[in-house]
């Protein structure tokens, strides 16, 4: 390997979509063509991490990187316009956001720990609901589920008893409230370093209030049980309160949930934007363990349902399924893209998206098992602003009550509620 280093010049870096208040930042870069080091400079974000290309002088090939964020200094002030990782509020500054002790930050000494041995414990929790009968009524969630265990048993070779399939068709369990909130403490019970687990959901989202203020656009994303009428919703809230926030550092949990408002479907902290690279929520909840979550579309979109030919099931989940089988080891952001282009392809609005409890490179190959540490020096909320809930424009479309069909059959979240009653 050459070990000469060589400074790009800013004419033959390429930094996509640089967002403002930006600084000089500097990498060492090896071509992936003749092997030498390339010592980089660019101006960019110090707290997002940046996808950049640059040029080798020596072969010329155009090569293609990630640099991670750095560490903001700790006498930076917390800015309500752009997340920082800076020093998060003092726990009686938090205390006045009436937040339940659960949610409430903490510091953590979890952080640097080596990558853990897996233990050979694999569990997965598919659920598909059609919502037969009511008219809010879909056809490909329950196949959906079907194609995620196929996946699973036949691509990742996980074992079927591992497998709790949750389907409103009567021939698996149903998925009412209260019996998926027990399949989800299932799930992670007795969670340790080296356990993996996987979850996808198929089905209605929809939003309601958070009555913390904490989300972004004042609303919390949820799911529908088959039962919504009688027994509510599930939020995010409860899915983060139940799978991530046990989990130690050194478990891994992959979800795919396709459905409406799916966006932050988790209340994961870190999102992955296109061409500017991990940001954190304004509000973030972090936590020890390694979550990942691909989701249908963002918190305002709609997910679409089966839509024909020979496509039998929602859109994400079968261009998830589809997209590994055809590249066992594609790199996430390849995942990604491929995601995206499905839908373009489709002629379809939504745009699937990636987020995480931890930050990472994204140009590694996405498996099931690798497992990242606890990187986060603080767990909980940090709480940063407050927001009020604004209103949902569907709402105003005079439409309370009626079917609105939305991308293939699915309806806009925010009527949902009238559809059921």
């Amino acid at each position: 390997m050459h070990s000469s280093s060589v400074l790009i010049a800013q004419a033959a870096l390429v930094v996509d979509d640089v967002p403002q208040r930006e600084t000089t930042r500097t990498a060492q870069v090896q071509c992936g063509s003749c092997q030498r080091v390339l010592t980089v400079q660019m101006t960019a974000m110090r707290d997002l991490s940046v996808t950049a290309r640059a040029t080798c002088p020596h072969c010329q090939m155009l090569n293609e990187f990630m640099i991670p964020p750095e560490p903001i200094p700790t006498a930076t002030p917390i800015s309500d316009g752009l997340p920082q990782q800076a020093p998060p509020p003092s726990m009686q500054a938090q205390a006045m956001y009436g937040l339940p002790s659960s949610m409430q930050m903490q510091k953590t000494n979890q952080v640097g720990i080596a990558p853990p041995s897996l233990t050979g414990v694999q569990r997965a929790l598919l659920i598909g609901i059609n919502y037969y009968n009511t008219p809010a009524q879909l056809s490909g969630c329950i196949p959906d589920a079907h194609n995620m265990f196929r996946l699973l048993t036949e691509t990742y070779r996980w074992n079927p008893g591992d497998i709790r399939m949750m389907t409103d068709d009567g021939r698996a369990e149903m998925p009412t409230r209260a019996n998926i909130i027990g399949a989800l403490h299932w799930l992670v019970r007795d969670a340790k370093p080296g356990d993996v687990f996987f979850f996808h959901y198929s089905g209605h989202g929809s939003q309601q209030p958070d009555p913390y203020g904490m989300e972004e656009d004042g609303m919390n994303e949820t799911i529908l049980p088959c039962d919504v009428r009688r027994a509510g919703m599930i939020s995010d809230d409860e899915i983060f309160s139940i799978l991530v926030a046990p989990l130690p550092s050194g478990v891994r949990l992959t979800s795919v949930m396709d459905c409406c408002h799916s966006g932050t479907g988790m209340d994961l902290p870190w999102r992955w934007i296109e061409r500017r690279g991990w940001k954190e929520e304004t509000n973030p909840w972090h936590s020890l363990g390694d979550v990942q979550l691909f989701s249908g579309c963002d918190d305002s979109g709609t997910s679409a349902d089966a839509s024909g030919g020979n496509i039998n099931g929602g859109a994400m989940t079968s261009a998830f399924c589809n997209s590994i089988r055809a590249s066992p080891y594609i790199s996430y952001i390849d995942l990604i893209h491929r995601l995206n282009d499905e839908m373009r392809r489709r002629r379809m609005g939504q745009r699937p998206q990636l987020s995480s409890t931890q930050v990472f490179p994204v140009d590694r190959p996405f498996n099931l098992v690798d497992i990242l540490p606890n990187q986060n020096q603080y767990i909980g909320r940090i709480v940063r602003k407050k927001f009020k809930a604004r209103k949902n424009k569907r709402k105003m479309q005079g439409l309370d009550g009626l079917l609105l069909p939305l991308a293939g059959g699915l309806l806009a979240g925010a009527l949902l509620g009238s559809i059921f009653d």
